[in-house]
């Protein structure tokens, strides 16, 4: 004997069957299909982050509390979720977290099933980039650098060079670092900043 019924739409891994009548209980397992990815985009962004990353796939869910999105283990919050039906697919939009670093895993989950990726699943921020220095004097002090993407996290600076003397990372914006130099410094220095 066999019995069939109607699955509603959902999400989950080994969700408890329960069958029950006029004879002892039966227990099973049912998992959902694994949701699969099939396109993720853009791959970049400021460091700000807060723009919308877009991903498309089967099996992501039925509402956007169905699917989680983590760019380097920070999530991008999930904020919305369309249903394809004719092409039997969805579409997430998440908001990007502020961060830092280059080729970040992007990892996609829905009921507990981790996504199989069929496209790239890396994620890169923006590097930094200096288009001001103000002038360090020979007895060193704070060097205040202007650019762009320096991120909001100072433990993130990789390190600053002036003139091969580092100068240590003291208060950070997106658009102004500010390193403490030691003295002994010449004049026409290069200056080089990195974040991870």
């Amino acid at each position: 004997r066999s019995l069939s019924c109607f699955v509603a739409p959902g999400v989950g891994v080994e969700l408890l069957v329960t069958l029950s009548g006029n004879f002892p209980t039966v227990y099973s397992k049912f998992s959902y299909d694994r949701p699969v990815v099939t396109f993720i985009g853009p791959y970049t962004a400021g460091t700000e982050g807060n723009v919308n990353l877009t991903i498309t796939g089967k099996s992501l869910g039925n509402s956007p509390d169905d699917v989680m999105v983590e760019i380097n283990k920070t999530p991008c919050v999930v904020t919305s979720l369309v249903i394809d039906e004719y092409l039997d697919e969805q579409t997430i939009t998440c908001t990007v977290p502020p961060g830092t670093g280059g080729n970040l895993g992007i990892a996609i989950s829905a009921g507990g099933q981790r996504a199989s990726l069929l496209v790239r699943g890396e994620f890169s921020y923006s590097r930094p980039s200096i288009s001001g220095v103000s002038s360090p004097t020979t007895n060193g002090g704070p060097v205040t650098l202007i650019g762009s993407d320096f991120g909001s996290d100072i433990d993130q600076v990789d390190g600053i060079l002036i003139d091969q003397l580092v100068c240590s990372p003291w208060s950070i914006t997106q658009t102004q670092l500010i390193c403490i130099l030691p003295p002994s410094l010449g004049s026409n220095a290069t200056v080089g900043a990195g974040a991870a």
